[in-house]
């Protein structure tokens, strides 16, 4: 059964807990043409907000702190209040409200990006004024409408189990039609989709040997083994037809 739907026995949350380097990748990439625009914003960050003094910092130097965060690489020459990940996470929500445009969404705000047929989403939570984590998707080739498919979930390690994971997945079902899971998942993307997403909306699951789905509710008890993925959608109450 070599489509099957596996699931990752590990820690909760995706395999990826380090969901703010992709902040910073993309504000690397996309702003690259307005670097004097992030550099002034970084600055003004360092002098209000963490009420230290930029006299030794260069313009160079900050898009270069702005590039390693996004990479992920070590930040030895930098000064310590700049290695904090507490730095990383409240910069992060100083740079976005600044520079991009948030919608609010059970509680969160968000942005969403589009390149080359992904949707990124940036999710950050007000109370905290950090970056919290980023749901990615791309367009579902099998299915209808405007339908995607989950590609990376990632959460910061020490927000997971807060439900954050819960109201991003119901943030993106407000934007599409359908949204299909990948076919590995982690203990706590599983529970999403087999005990949370059946409370809020329509949810199922596509057995690899049947072309009907099974809708499920809090009654369901489907091995994983035998699924090859679930979806749900929050507009449509019937399922696509699979050929």
């Amino acid at each position: 059964m070599g489509n099957q739907l596996n699931e990752m026995q590990t820690y909760k949350g995706g395999f990826d807990t380090k969901a703010l380097k992709h902040f910073y990748k993309f504000i690397f990439k996309t702003f690259g043409q307005n670097e004097d625009k992030v550099t002034d914003l970084v600055i003004r960050f360092i002098e209000e907000e963490l009420a230290r003094s930029t006299k030794k910092v260069t313009k160079s130097g900050i898009w270069s702190y702005i590039d390693k965060l996004g990479d992920g690489i070590e930040l030895d020459s930098y000064p310590k209040f700049l290695k904090r990940s507490s730095t990383h996470g409240s910069l992060s929500y100083f740079l976005a409200k600044n520079l991009v445009e948030l919608k609010e969404s059970y509680g969160l705000l968000y942005f969403r990006f589009k390149e080359r047929g992904f949707y990124d989403y940036f999710f950050f939570d007000p109370e905290i004024e950090e970056f919290v984590g980023i749901l990615q998707v791309s367009q579902a080739l099998t299915f209808p409408y405007n339908s995607y498919k989950v590609v990376l979930r990632s959460v910061e390690k020490e927000y997971i189990g807060r439900g954050y994971g819960s109201r991003m997945y119901l943030t993106v079902l407000d934007n599409v039609d359908y949204l299909r899971s990948d076919q590995s998942l982690y203990t706590d993307s599983l529970n999403i989709w087999v005990n949370f997403l059946p409370k809020m909306v329509h949810t199922w699951a596509k057995l690899y040997d049947n072309k009907i789905p099974v809708k499920l509710d809090l009654k369901s008890h489907i091995n994983p083994e035998l699924v090859d993925f679930y979806f749900a959608s929050k507009n449509r109450d019937r399922p696509p037809v699979f050929r």
